[in-house]
């Protein structure tokens, strides 16, 4: 062999010896990002967990929405016959006032 082949062969190996150097530095890193992430999301689904404990589902809400609503419908009917018996009473106590005064 010549020593430019030897040259040629050093420089090649060379390379390649940066090239694995900072391909395994690549890789270090592509980890280190991937572990960081990993934790990062780790801790984000706990913090999910603990904001849905504090939210109500859609049918926990529509049931109490329909309990709400016969509620309220419960004191409408009840407000109305009240004041339908208001509306009797003051007639009548119209009209035994109007006999009263006669």
């Amino acid at each position: 062999m010549s020593v430019e082949n030897d040259r040629e062969l050093y420089e090649r190996v060379t390379v390649l010896e940066v090239w694995r150097e900072a391909h395994d530095r690549a890789l270090a890193m592509q980890a280190r990002e991937y572990e960081r992430r990993l934790e990062a999301l780790n801790n984000e689904y706990g913090r999910h967990q603990q904001a849905l404990a504090t939210y109500v589902s859609r049918a926990e809400w529509m049931a109490e929405q329909k309990l709400l609503a016969a509620t309220v419908n419960s004191i409408d009917r009840w407000r109305a016959w009240m004041i339908g018996f208001a509306v009797a009473a003051g007639a009548a106590g119209g009209l035994i006032a109007k006999m009263l005064v006669k």
